[in-house]
């Protein structure tokens, strides 16, 4: 293993306390000298800067909200749409829905909002506000304003057939490069690959360090139980309520999908279910669904995880280990493990800097890239040992600015190696935090979104007010069109219903 020395890093960013933490009070400073943010070295290049841009944010995402301070830093003027999620009664039950901004028909109002606003860019993550039918792709589209669907969880977890593949304003950004590469092989254009980052002003308000750590060792996350019954109540609203043997069915599935996974991590949840109905035709159906099939995958990878991270957990022999997250937590852990509960994301930055070492293990569904907490933990001046990716070595330099395991191990002799070392452990909070701060904000994400869209040349198109593109419409967008057309004349927009109509004709 190699010997990191405290000096390794130049002009470390702050300076460290006793576990090699940088105190909220030297955040704070960082952040008024224009160093925790990354749009301020680039000002001149920035090409964000001045533009206009309409943001979906989702309540139940955090990383939405810390996409949106760093636009603002960058220099855009941002039109935020509120996005909830509301529960619709039907004569078969009840299903799901979005309202924006307060609204369930919110198409016609997101047009009206594109018509004021100007916007140069859109940008929602994982599929949140976007319709049913995909229209608000067509709408982009139609007013020549690039829309970016920015993945931060594996694309096929969500209906893929509401995506266009070759509309030329329509991007996909992907938190992992695997699902770049099987997106375009499926067809995809315009999808690149945008890792997650940091909003380091989440760790400005960290608390003073504490003499002694409040654990040995702590891992922060969801078992994933919660999700699966998540998921489960939101495959019975698109369906109606599983009788009972159909449910007992679905777990059946769910835990050979598990196992599956679990033999086969670089595979797909989606390929043994295809495989699945394949050998099982009188489920083929419900499992081909193109609405469940992304439902019952996420629940594989969920179950899949939770045994993975369980199993890992409770093999680690050091004494004081922390466990914060869901409640199914509390009956899974072995005993001496204690169950912190869930910690507020607000103030979550004081934990990961109290404990000695932070243990990450990520869930299957990342293949080559990092999950949040290898950027967030040394932001906040915590030291971080997580599970290897093939992609880390783009995003740190091995043992210098990120220490990984293989298997348990070798997380087990990591875990006895560096708990005895603090020095070490500081040296390598400094250089990550340096590194992170340097090139991995969202801030710097964001310059990397647009730098991808210019390379491909997808720019904002000159479309006047009350316009639309005077393009002749692919054989992709003529069947958006003609639902678009259909929905503004009922929701009372004649006059833009009948420009689109106009438009059908002369590519007819």
């Amino acid at each position: 293993m190699e010997n990191v020395s405290p000096g390794s890093c130049k002009r470390p960013i702050a300076r460290c306390g006793k576990y090699g933490v940088p105190s909220g009070m030297m955040l704070m400073k960082e952040r008024n000298e224009g160093r925790l943010s990354s749009a301020s070295k680039v000002t001149e290049t920035n090409p964000l800067q001045g533009m206009r841009v309409c943001l979906f944010r989702w309540e139940g995402n955090k990383i939405v909200e810390d996409i949106l301070p760093a636009l603002r830093d960058s220099g855009c003027e941002v039109s935020v749409l509120e996005v909830r999620v509301q529960s619709i009664q039907t004569p078969g039950g009840s299903k799901t829905a979005f309202t924006v901004d307060g609204r369930g028909e919110y198409l016609t109002y997101f047009y009206r909002k594109i018509e004021a606003f100007d916007p140069d860019l859109i940008l929602l993550c994982n599929s949140h506000g976007l319709d049913p039918h995909g229209l608000l792709y067509a709408i982009a589209e139609l007013k020549e304003v690039p829309l970016v669907n920015w993945f931060l969880d594996n694309p096929y977890f969500f209906p893929m057939m509401r995506h266009p593949r070759s509309f030329r304003f329509i991007s996909y950004a992907v938190f992992d490069s695997a699902y770049v590469e099987q997106m375009r092989k499926d067809g995809y254009k315009g999808v690149f690959s945008l890792p997650l980052a940091v909003n380091p002003y989440r760790f400005e308000n960290i608390n003073a360090v504490v003499d002694k750590p409040e654990c040995g060792v702590l891992f922060v996350g969801r078992s994933g139980l919660n999700n699966i019954q998540s998921v489960f109540r939101d495959i019975e609203t698109g369906t109606g309520k599983m009788p009972d043997w159909v449910r007992r069915k679905v777990n059946e599935t769910v835990e050979e999908g598990a196992s599956f996974l679990q033999a086969y991590p670089d595979k797909a949840p989606q390929l043994f279910l295809k495989d699945y109905a394949a050998q099982n035709p009188q489920y083929a159906d419900f499992y081909n669904h193109q609405h469940i099939m992304p439902l019952i995958s996420s629940i594989i990878d969920f179950k899949a995880s939770f045994y993975l991270r369980r199993d890992i957990i409770n093999s680690i022999d050091y004494v004081d280990i922390a466990v914060a997250g869901d409640e199914p937590w509390r009956e899974h852990i072995r005993a001496g493990i204690r169950f912190l509960g869930r910690l507020p994301y607000q103030t979550i930055g004081t934990n990961y800097s109290n404990a000695v070492i932070n243990l990450n293990i990520s869930r299957y569904q990342l293949r080559t890239t990092m999950n949040q907490r290898a950027f967030d933990v040394p932001t906040a001046g915590g030291f971080l040992i997580t599970d290897y990716r093939p992609g880390v070595d783009e995003l740190f330099e091995l043992d210098k600015e990120i220490v990984c395991y293989h298997n348990p191990d070798d997380l087990q002799k990591k875990i006895h190696y560096y708990i005895e070392r603090p020095v070490e452990r500081s040296a390598i909070v400094q250089c990550a935090r340096k590194r992170i701060l340097q090139e991995h904000t969202y801030a710097r994400r964001l310059i990397q979104l647009v730098g991808n869209l210019r390379k491909t040349g997808v720019v904002k198109g000159k479309v006047e007010r009350g316009a639309i593109t005077k393009h002749n419409l692919g054989d992709e967008l003529r069947p958006y069109l003609l639902k678009l057309t259909d929905w503004f004349q009922k929701n009372g927009l004649a006059h833009e219903s009948a420009i689109f109509g106009r438009k059908l004709e002369e590519s007819s």
